[in-house]
């Protein structure tokens, strides 16, 4: 016997690779349901959309209930006008209560993928919210509310471990003067110059975030004071190289608490500005 088989896209995914993981990972669990359902030994499932070949489940050697019969999937050209990526299903059996199985494996797998696909889309759906709400849109940096977070776990991750997390904030000097000389659009420039230049000069497991207006935060984990002083310098250097001045300042422990070692980086930072007025 044969079907169709609708294999909807499973999120909007921005590259067919991410894709075809995605629907990968989809089919692995709603193909394992299936072998738990029946008695069936091996099922397969091809599709244009999965890149790297077919997903196939295969019940354990010796598992019980017995496997008896095959179910297989082959896809097939997607017609030109067509946006869902479509497979022809085929199913086998060797006796009496696979042909029944099989029979009812069609529906059973669509309403595993139909349930598991509203659950994908479910969770992407709450952590884009969540992308959302932690986003500072005007530069695409964490904002207040993730900068917040990462410290909560950047610190209890120092407890833990013994090693130092080193806090930098920084101000952009002249923010106000440029706004009034030259319009918010020229100190937006200004903004999005540094936030560009913070992005490319730290470290992969530093967090950058934009804590308001024109002060910046990093939280550098597993950083003692000499790496510390090594990442502000890289980190002025960036700055300069986009035109942007500022005062910044930091603080590194493993011990303190984390709003006394935010309040000494600040209380640094606030330092710099006057030393450098």
């Amino acid at each position: 016997m044969s079907a169709a088989l609708f294999v909807p896209p499973p999120l909007a995914e921005a590259d067919a690779r991410t894709r075809s993981d995605a629907l990968r990972r989809c089919l692995e669990t709603v193909l394992s349901q299936v072998l738990q359902q029946t008695q069936l030994l091996t099922l397969q499932v091809g599709c244009p959309l999965l890149l790297g070949g077919p997903v196939i489940a295969e019940r354990p050697p010796g598992s019980c209930p017995p496997g008896d019969g095959t179910l297989s999937f082959t896809s097939h050209a997607i017609p030109p006008t067509s946006h869902v990526p479509e497979a022809i299903l085929w199913v086998s059996a060797n006796s009496e209560t696979g042909r029944s199985e099989a029979h009812a494996v069609p529906v059973m797998l669509s309403a595993f993928m139909e349930a598991e696909m509203s659950r994908l889309i479910a969770e992407s759906t709450a952590r884009g919210a969540l992308e959302i709400a932690n986003r500072d849109p005007a530069t695409g940096l964490g904002n207040r509310r993730a900068w917040l977070h990462t410290l909560h776990v950047e610190a209890g991750r120092a407890r833990r471990s013994g090693r130092p997390i080193t806090i930098v904030i920084l101000d952009i000097d002249g923010l106000k003067q440029v706004n009034d000389a030259y319009g918010h659009a020229a100190g937006d420039s200004l903004i999005a110059r540094a936030a560009a230049a913070l992005s490319i000069a730290r470290r992969a497991t530093d967090v950058v975030c934009r804590l308001g207006g024109d002060e910046f935060g990093i939280a550098a984990a597993d950083t003692d004071p000499a790496q510390a002083e090594a990442l502000a310098v890289r980190l002025k250097e960036a700055l300069l190289q986009q035109g942007v001045n500022v005062s910044m300042g930091w603080s590194t422990s493993a011990h303190l608490g984390i709003d006394d070692l935010w309040l000494r980086a600040d209380a640094a930072m606030y330092e710099d500005k006057r030393a450098r007025r």
